[in-house]
């Protein structure tokens, strides 16, 4: 977390710290004026050296970064593959019971579902229990993406996506807790603040673009980026979650015409 927090700051600051860097250079090799030897013309050319000098020591330096980090996430998302894959094709049954939670208030309602805070009694940890009845999946016929929500959650490993801790059924209902995050939705910030400055949005921009460079690299098509599905945690980082309509792809795959229909009705 702490690496992809800081390789975002390095990303928004980077051109910051160039000019700095040139405007500091240039200012320490700066020579003082030394009265008939000094000129203008001395003085100008001078700067000039010292500027392409300090500009081409900072780029060769930006560029040597740039490949180390463009490495490290090479290797990375390589391993988050193979740890995904692995959890994807043996996707684990039930890890708890509805009785190991206590049940505390309704945190919102869906059309199949309602998600509910919950307090686990072993770890007194809070969690996001979404509730979904079956009867009513099967009636929408929503199995698919209910499955499919199930099984990418409980493979995937990113900071800022929503955890699945725990899942499992019964007889008359399907349960995924998931880690409960304080900040609320994105969309409520935003219906009250009107927009975001430039600075706020290119952060949160940062998070998503990191985001789905890991979900695509898993071959994952994410199918629903919206304002109500980003939540921000307690120290105002992003957490994308809602995984229903999330797919995993085989390869090149070219969107069916129900994909893009589904697009065509969110627009209107």
């Amino acid at each position: 977390m702490q690496a992809l927090k800081e390789r975002i700051s390095s990303k928004l600051s980077e051109k910051t710290k160039s000019k700095d860097k040139e405007g500091s250079s240039s200012l320490k090799n700066s020579s003082p004026i030394d009265g008939k030897h000094s000129t203008t013309h001395d003085l100008h050319h001078h700067h000039h050296q010292t500027t392409s000098s300090s500009s081409s020591a900072v780029a060769g330096n930006i560029a040597g970064i740039n490949v180390q980090s463009a490495e490290k996430v090479k290797a990375f998302l390589a391993k988050a593959k193979d740890e995904f894959q692995v959890k994807y094709d043996r996707p684990s049954q039930n890890t708890a019971r509805p009785e190991d939670f206590d049940r505390i208030r309704t945190l919102g309602t869906g059309s199949f579902g309602r998600v509910m805070l919950v307090k686990h009694q072993a770890s007194g940890n809070f969690y996001a229990m979404k509730i979904l009845d079956k009867q009513k999946v099967v009636k929408l016929k929503q199995i698919e993406h209910t499955l499919n929500e199930k099984r990418i959650l409980q493979a995937i490993s990113f900071p800022f996506l929503v955890n699945l801790e725990y899942h499992f059924k019964d007889n008359s209902y399907l349960y995924m807790v998931l880690e409960f995050v304080p900040g609320g939705e994105m969309f409520s910030h935003l219906r009250k603040v009107g927009r975001f400055s430039e600075q706020h949005a290119r952060f949160y921009a940062a998070q998503i673009v990191l985001t789905f460079e890991y979900l695509h690299y898993l071959d994952i098509l994410y199918r629903d980026l919206k304002p109500e599905n980003l939540l921000i945690d307690a120290e105002g980082y992003l957490k994308v979650t809602d995984f229903g309509f999330a797919k995993k792809i085989k390869g090149k795959t070219i969107l069916k015409k129900e994909t893009r229909k589904t697009f065509e009705n969110k627009r209107l």
